[in-house]
């Protein structure tokens, strides 16, 4: 018996069904024991035992999916879409109340409907809601009670009315000696039917020293990804250039799912993206997001039109709010519109591509809900080069490119380094200055940027990280750990007398430092400093060196001669070669004809078994 207590707002949960499709599933845990149960479900009162999909609540027990992946973000879908009304269904086994709940943008807090179930057995419940404009619902969430008998809730899922048919979806990943990372995301992937069923592909691409295709497990992951796997060997390069390649193998009718290597993949996460795509008015650019441990997993709210580098809003659980290539989802029709990404490797080439996307009228949308468990955060030894290079181009084609603010913030960072007698720092960042000024033909040559660099490198000693426990000719128990005072009252006038004291090498002392704490005003005090990293276990050594000093402020001053005489006619060659730069034809040429490894074993695994009744396995208590 099933006894109702519905608002004006609620459709009569035993009509005929249209056909309808699901774009979330109502999940209880995570997809690892690295991602917490209360990002899916809090615990109000008593006792309850869950798995993925299912939850048993005792008697007296509560429970709230009002959560960062148990809220639907209806306010994402008024925005995005023409959707009306969206759909929640549920099955019962027990005695309970259930509610479907709804916040507005004020944050106030009311019961869409509400039903009192009996003697359920297995009984299939929906409750509607209405989400267009005028109903004022920013987020909507799923609600159970119990009293003197138990419920158990499965099934759970979010439907709207299915008048758009499947989008063809090719999800692509790139890849660098991340097996276990990779692997683990992807059996995951291969386990969830309906996830998988939504992708027409999954392009892996390799460009790692130590491949994929012989870890342990890459057979099973084969055989439970069957013909959709495409795995390809690249050589090593950027990963922008490794998912470029994946999005020239998808061709030009597939939207491109992109996802990062180092990620605890929530499957329904890209459930969701796939979903909303196919429902948004006109192309949507989708983001997902990344979680990680000590962020903010309050429930948020969507932004869809703010820039991408600005993307993450106030309660985003963002990490680092340019890296959409970690979770991104871009239709076909912007990139037949706006062309592929500027092969310029990672640093700024996403938040370059999403202002060209919107340049050129489309949205790009953060969608809460949709998010990846973030284990790793990408580094390289390259990281300040590419970072200071590709944001020179970046404002180069959308910026306002001020030439005349930018050189006095670059000899600023500049006298800085140097003054911190961060000489490999100052000689990066010259040569990210210098090959900014050689123009578009600097991409073609990103293939022999690493080498490059590292010859650049070579001859400052503050470059190489040494063992704490072997630095060349130094004890580090001998030397005092200093941790620096006060910012100088007058720092443009201290920063200029230490480095006039610097050219004639008048320092003496050596002390050790911890990077966070190695600020300028405490290491230009300094002949010798020994600057250990946030685990402790590596150092710099950056040591004064007069003659090096007076040459680097030499080139300091050239370099921002010549960006401020060459700056403008950069800037015209570069948007004069932007439609090359990022077409099929170019990008074919770059990359040439790595090969796609046959993976021979192509047989669907069998779909994961399903948990008895009985057979729960977590029990928790409020």
């Amino acid at each position: 018996m099933i006894m109702a207590v519905m608002s004006t707002e609620t459709r009569s949960f035993r009509m005929p069904r249209a056909r309808r499709m699901t774009v979330a599933n109502g999940l209880f845990s995570g997809p690892g024991p690295a991602v917490p149960d209360e990002l899916y479900i809090t615990v109000q009162r008593g006792e309850i035992r869950l798995d993925r999909r299912r939850i048993l609540l005792a008697q007296h027990s509560a429970i709230s999916t009002n959560t960062y992946f148990g809220r639907f973000p209806a306010s994402g879908w008024q925005q995005c879409t023409d959707v009306a009304e969206v759909q929640l269904e549920v099955r019962l086994t027990g005695a309970g109340h259930i509610a479907l709940c709804a916040e507005d943008a004020k944050g106030r807090i009311r019961e869409m409907s509400a039903l009192e179930v009996r003697d359920c057995v297995n009984s299939t419940i929906r409750l509607s809601a209405k989400i267009d404009p005028l109903s004022g619902v920013t987020a909507l969430w799923f609600e159970a009670a119990t009293e003197e008998d138990g419920l158990q809730v499965e099934g759970l899922a979010w439907t709207v009315p299915a008048h758009q048919g499947r989008r063809p979806t090719h999800l692509v990943v790139c890849t660098a000696d991340r097996a276990g990372q990779l692997m683990g995301s992807l059996l995951r992937l291969a386990r969830d039917q309906e996830a998988l069923g939504l992708l027409d592909a999954i392009h892996i691409v390799d460009q790692g020293t130590a491949r994929l295709d012989q870890a342990p497990g890459f057979t099973r992951l084969a055989e439970g990804l069957g013909p959709k796997l495409r795995y390809r060997r690249q050589s090593e390069l950027d990963p922008v250039w490794g998912l470029t390649r994946g999005m020239l193998d998808a061709g030009p009718d597939a939207d491109v799912l992109l996802l990062a290597d180092d990620m605890v993949l929530e499957p329904d996460s890209l459930v969701r993206l796939i979903a909303f795509a196919a429902n948004t008015s006109a192309p949507v650019l989708v983001r997902g997001q990344q979680v990680s441990p000590g962020t903010d997993t309050s429930p948020p709210l969507p932004e869809p039109d703010r820039p991408l580098e600005e993307a993450a809003v106030d309660r985003h659980p963002v990490q680092d709010r340019k890296n959409l290539w970690a979770c991104c989802l871009i239709p076909a029709e912007v990139i037949a519109d706006v062309g592929l990404p500027l092969p310029m490797a990672s640093r700024w080439s996403d938040v370059e591509f999403g202002l060209r996307v919107r340049r050129g009228g489309h949205r790009t949308v953060t969608l809460p809900g949709t998010a990846l468990w973030q284990l790793a955060m990408p580094g390289s030894e390259l990281r300040e080069y590419y970072e200071l290079r590709n944001r020179l181009i970046t404002s180069a084609l959308h910026g306002e490119f001020k030439v005349k603010k930018l050189i006095k913030e670059l000899r600023r960072d500049l006298y800085l380094d140097l003054a911190g007698l961060r000489y490999a720092m100052v000689a990066m960042r010259l040569k990210a200055v210098e090959d900014f000024l050689l123009g578009p033909n600097v991409l073609a040559g990103n293939l022999h940027v690493r080498e490059e660099v590292r010859v650049r490198l070579a001859p400052y000693p503050d470059a190489v990280t040494y063992p704490v426990s072997s630095i060349p000719d130094i004890n580090p128990d001998e030397l005092s750990l200093l941790i620096p005072g006060p910012a100088p009252e007058r720092p443009g006038w201290t920063l200029g007398w230490r480095l006039l004291r610097q050219f004639v090498g008048a320092r003496k002392g050596s002390a050790a430092v911890r990077e966070r704490e190695a600020q300028w005003w405490l290491t230009s005090t300094l002949r010798t400093v020994v600057v250990t990293d946030a685990t402790q276990t590596g150092a710099k050594v950056r040591r004064l060196n007069a003659k090096t000093h007076r040459r680097l402020y030499g080139e300091i001053r050239g370099t921002l001669r010549r960006l401020r005489s060459r700056a403008p006619d950069v800037r015209t060659e570069f948007e004069a070669a932007l439609p090359k730069l990022t077409s099929r034809t170019a990008w074919a040429g770059l990359l040439g004809k790595d090969s796609v490894v046959p993976i021979h074993n192509t047989e669907l695994a069998a779909p994961p078994p399903q948990h008895s009744r009985d057979s729960l396995p977590r029990q928790r208590g409020a």
